[in-house]
């Protein structure tokens, strides 16, 4: 029979292994909601905010600022695929991500990765919008190059669609004109800046690709 010296031991025992065993719990479910999280607003393959994130992101730090929204696409990236295999698609994606979070960054302002080979970068523009649009496409047009499992030397660049965007401007809006303007950048060429002007707005028989997905906010 147990004494109650020892009683007592072994049930403060249990106490503590109970508390301790709710406190790795309370740890575990807290990181798997930060991990949850995480994986809402950012894009899987690139690290880079997603659409959600985005919109959550801008709602947050950039709405009442003036700003410039710059849409990247890659040049070529369906060759590349196509070419080397969608393994070198996502490493090349994943440099690229890297350099535009990087450009962006510089000029404090955020990156997503919307879908494929597209790409969004909202910087502020506390002076001309244009300006700030070519400053970022020279930053992001820098040689981007990666060397493939066989010795072969994959070079990226991008052709960027950019807009204004006021404060007082929906994301969406501004969204949809850097797409028109990246419509006009593509048809210039590879590495091109196209900065929006109403005289680019065209209707859909002429040729517009459809725009980029809402993003919700």
């Amino acid at each position: 029979m147990l004494d109650v010296t020892t009683l007592i031991a072994i049930l403060l025992a249990c106490f503590l292994l109970g508390r301790l065993s709710a406190h790795v719990t309370i740890r575990r479910l807290r990181r798997h909601l930060n991990n949850t999280g995480w994986l809402l607003s950012h894009d899987s393959v690139t690290g880079l905010l997603n659409r959600e994130g985005l919109a959550a992101t801008y709602a947050d730090e950039l709405a009442d600022r003036y700003t410039v929204v710059a849409l990247i696409d890659l040049d070529n990236f369906k060759a590349v695929n196509d070419t080397f295999g969608h393994q070198t698609g996502d490493e090349l994606l994943l440099a690229v991500a890297e350099r535009i979070k990087h450009v962006a960054a510089l000029l404090g302002g955020v990156a997503a990765h919307l879908s494929g080979d597209e790409f969004v970068a909202i910087v502020p523009a506390d002076t001309r919008g244009d300006h700030v649009a070519a400053t970022l496409t020279m930053m992001l047009n820098e040689p981007v190059a990666l060397r493939t499992s066989d010795g072969h030397i994959v070079e990226a660049s991008a052709s960027v669609g950019a807009t204004s965007a006021s404060p007082t401007q929906p994301l969406n809006d501004a969204l949809r004109r850097a797409d028109v303007a990246m419509y006009h950048a593509k048809r210039l060429g590879r590495g091109e800046l196209a900065f929006f002007e109403p005289g680019m707005m065209m209707p859909p028989q002429e040729g517009v690709r459809r725009g980029p997905r809402a993003c919700r906010r």
